[in-house]
């Protein structure tokens, strides 16, 4: 939060890539890569689910993207205030924004209707915060 809205800014990351991109076919190169994928997004969760079947194969396309050009922009740190604006009575800051992963709520659906199967490692990591 700035002096001023023109100043005003969110951290961020992007990045852009340009290549060329191939189909990848084998399906143990495609499972590998797609619990790469899962495990990016819950670290360890693709080794506590079931392995994908022909028919989820079959409908889930990966492309390999050999790059040609890449560029990358970050935001971060303080805002960049004018000297003239520095001494207006007015707030600036940062406001840090966090994910709270409340307590997990079993499906209701087939074996955890009974609530036999504990909460698995993956997740109780992520609401330790590693």
């Amino acid at each position: 939060m700035a002096r001023s809205g023109f100043e005003s800014s969110i951290t961020y990351r992007s990045v852009v890539v340009f290549g060329t991109a191939t189909l990848v076919s084998d399906d143990v190169e495609k499972a590998r890569v797609l619990d790469l994928f899962v495990d990016a997004v819950l670290p360890g969760r693709a080794s506590e689910v079931r392995a994908m079947n022909d028919a989820e194969r079959r409908l889930t396309m990966v492309v390999a993207v050999a790059i040609d050009e890449a560029s990358a922009k970050l935001s971060s740190g303080p805002t960049d205030d004018p000297d003239e604006d520095l001494d207006l009575p007015v707030w600036s800051g940062m406001v840090p924004a966090r994910i709270h992963y409340g307590t997990p709520i079993p499906d209701t659906n087939g074996a955890m209707a009974a609530g036999t199967i504990p909460v698995p490692a993956s997740v109780r990591r992520l609401l330790d915060g590693q």
